[in-house]
């Protein structure tokens, strides 16, 4: 006698389900992995905007004390737009160096390359003529 069966067993099932799991964990994954990188964009272009931002109120500006009066301005407009974020306005007319930080601080207060993620910063020489 034979016997046939019709649909699936218990084990075929819980197989499926497994390989199923795997699959949307591996998805969320993909979804975590593109939401820590769109942070890190938007980071960055966060502080470029804000180095245009400042890099127009040195043009803007002549007078020193004013400078330091929007530089402060500044600083606090980083520390609401990026996480303990602050910049760094170093040099004199018409020739500035000009870094923005983010997250963690280092000690150093130096930007030598650009960083990008969740900490991070960019550097920038300006030169107004």
């Amino acid at each position: 006698m034979y016997s046939y069966t019709r649909g699936f067993t218990l084990i075929e099932v819980l197989i499926g389900l497994v390989l199923l799991s795997l699959i949307l964990l591996g998805f969320d994954g993909i979804g975590m992995l593109a939401l820590q990188k769109s942070q890190e964009t938007y980071f960055y272009e966060a502080a470029e905007n804000q180095m245009q931002v400042i890099t127009e109120r040195l043009m803007a500006l002549h007078n020193l004390q004013n400078l330091n009066a929007q530089i402060n301005q500044w600083n606090g407009e980083n520390e609401i737009i990026l996480p303990q974020g602050y910049g760094l306005v170093q040099g004199v007319f018409p020739s500035y160096e000009v870094s923005v930080f983010w997250g963690e601080r280092n000690n150093t207060q130096v930007c030598t390359m650009t960083i990008l993620g969740h900490s991070g910063c960019i550097k920038r020489k300006i030169q107004l003529d």
